[in-house]
């Protein structure tokens, strides 16, 4: 037994020692003739050295399985005489440390002094979906060109170039946006374009969503997955997997928004230091932040607008879900698609290119943090004008948060990362934020004409007809006899209401016109132009011969009011 420990502990070198910025100690381990690196192991890791530090020494070809070579290896580090000063430096998570920045495989910036990785508590999957598939060119041809001309793309670009240049920033450098809207309309779709920034999940069920968590998975490792993403893009999809009904679901999303805002790990009894992270995240959600509230009879406030602030779909006749340019596609379904096939194909140069960029050296750095002040302050100046022209009262955190992706987006654009022109990622990014100012039309229950027409739907929405088995013949049917149409419009389905139903309803004035407005706004219901009636198939007949004007509402819309 004494030979076979003693075989054992000669292939094990102790070839260094090391701090972190807590000052924590760190021991380094080589394994003769192993091409394995073996990480740097903290003195708490070597308190319970069967997660890691035997399991990894095995990898490395070195199994220690008896306890007399376990403890024989616990005595040896125990004994091991640390110099006066540390051999190395240890990172225990990614992104910026002043003069480098700190990814899964490599370091890029200025090394001062030797550095080593730590990051054996972080998830392994999520490490290895930061990775490079194809040329910036190859993304900029593929991903970047669909990105023009449709802002809530321009912006997920943007927003997931934050990362990097969050050290630099003066104002909140946590905090997050939700793409909000119906199911099938594209924001999956903006979230990938964000995610190939920086790379795809490498298993392949994971990789449907390229670079994308989960919001069920990171309720439960909330910390873990914030330090996976620090200084980069934390996307997390679908709100729906948040909880297992309305309320539950309300409340997971609302705290992990505050603790992802708060940017510290929650500390445990006599624990010496938390974890830290920088970052913004990008949540996908059918339901605003108003209709999760409402749905889950939670209480909404602008402490949470403050750390999570909505996107809504494109406002405009012309726009098909999340696009406002097809380029080319069929539609909204088709360019979706192809999007997405190619978020998994080609990924993460940008990122890698747009930190490359920032840290080459103490110059880069302070350019870019020059360059993303001036353009900060630009966006606010600009946020406050068409505040004050609008009556609009964006809340302050929000607009210095929308400041910081127009800053990030125009750094890219800058650095040749981005083909699009400055000016065009300001109107996206302003359209981004004073779109949804006006977006929660459902959470107001103590509307009167809100009561009377959610009470009609209620009431009436089984007698509606539906046009999707057939159209009506206009001999034998009067318009508006019945209580309401429903039809499925551009894979949409929808609920046509006739204008003098819907006058029935709510009435005339100002206070019908402005209730219509919001709908609007909401993307409740449609419009074309200035009008809230749009022109839809009801009879048969070829051409526009079988349109009507209708007020056309979505159904998915109306479920959230009076239920499915």
């Amino acid at each position: 037994m004494a030979n076979s420990t003693s075989r054992a502990l000669d292939k094990i070198e102790i070839v260094g020692h090391g701090v972190d910025d807590h000052r924590q100690k760190y021991w380094k381990l080589k394994v003769a003739g192993s091409r394995i690196d073996l990480p740097p192991y903290s003195s708490l890791e070597l308190l319970e050295p069967r997660k890691r530090l035997y399991p990894e020494l095995a990898d490395a070809g070195c199994s220690l399985l008896s306890s007399g070579s376990q403890k024989a290896l616990l005595h040896m580090l125990e004994n091991y005489e640390h110099g006066a000063t540390p051999d190395f430096y240890v990172v225990p998570r990614l992104g910026s440390f002043g003069e480098f920045y700190v990814r899964p495989r490599s370091i890029i910036g200025n090394l001062a002094q030797p550095v080593e990785r730590a990051l054996g508590s972080l998830d392994a999957d999520m490490l290895q979906k930061y990775r490079w598939r194809g040329s910036l060119r190859r993304w900029q041809e593929q991903i970047g060109s669909l990105c023009d001309g449709n802002s809530r793309l321009m912006f997920a670009a943007s927003m997931a170039c934050t990362g990097p240049i969050l050290p630099f920033v003066a104002g909140p450098r946590t905090g997050g946006f939700q793409i909000t809207g119906p199911a099938e309309t594209g924001k999956t779709t903006a979230a990938m374009v964000a995610g190939s920034i920086w790379g795809c999940h490498r298993d392949s069920a994971r990789a449907d969503k390229g670079f994308a968590e989960s919001w069920n998975t990171t309720i439960n490792k909330l910390d873990e997955t914030a330090q996976a993403h620090c200084d980069a893009l934390l996307i997390l999809d679908e709100t729906n997997l948040a909880g297992t009904d309305d309320k539950s679901r309300a409340h997971a999303v609302f705290n992990g928004a505050f603790r992802l805002s708060e940017g510290t790990k929650k500390k445990r009894f006599n624990e010496p230091e938390t974890a830290a992270w920088r970052l913004y995240f990008l949540s996908t959600s059918n339901l605003s932040l108003d209709q999760l509230a409402a749905a889950g009879c939670v209480a909404l406030d602008d402490q949470h607008r403050g750390r999570l602030t909505d996107v809504v779909l494109p406002r405009g006749a012309d726009t098909h879900g999340i696009y406002e340019d097809l380029h080319g596609y069929r539609d909204g379904a088709a360019l979706t698609d192809a999007i997405k096939d190619r978020c998994r194909a080609v990924f993460g140069a940008p990122g890698y290119q747009l930190v490359r960029r920032i840290y080459k050296n103490k110059t880069s750095r302070f350019v870019a943090k020059n360059f993303v002040a001036k353009r900060r302050n630009v966006y606010i100046e600009l946020a406050r004008r068409k505040a004050a022209k609008t009556g609009s009262k964006p809340l302050e955190r929000a607009t210095a948060r929308f400041a910081t992706v127009y800053a990030a987006g125009c750094l890219a654009i800058h650095y040749g990362i981005f083909t699009w022109q400055r000016a065009d990622l300001l109107r996206a990014v302003l359209a981004c934020q004073f779109d949804s100012l006006s977006s929660n039309t459902v959470s107001l229950p103590g509307s009167p004409l809100q009561a009377r027409l959610t009470e009609y739907f209620a009431k009436n929405r089984a007698n509606f007809v539906d046009l999707d088995q057939g159209k009506l013949d206009r001999a034998r049917h009067q318009f508006g006899s019945v209580p309401g149409y429903l039809h499925t419009h551009k894979r949409t389905a929808w609920l046509y209401l006739t204008a003098d139903q819907l006058k029935r309803i709510i009435g005339t004035g100002r206070a019908a016109d402005e209730f219509k407005r919001r709908h609007v706004n909401d993307g409740t219901l449609a419009a074309s132009g200035s009008r809230s009636l749009v022109q839809r198939p009801v009879f048969k007949g070829n051409g526009n011969k079988g349109y009507e004007w209708v007020h056309a509402f979505r159904l998915f819309s109306v479920n959230l009011m009076v239920g499915p």
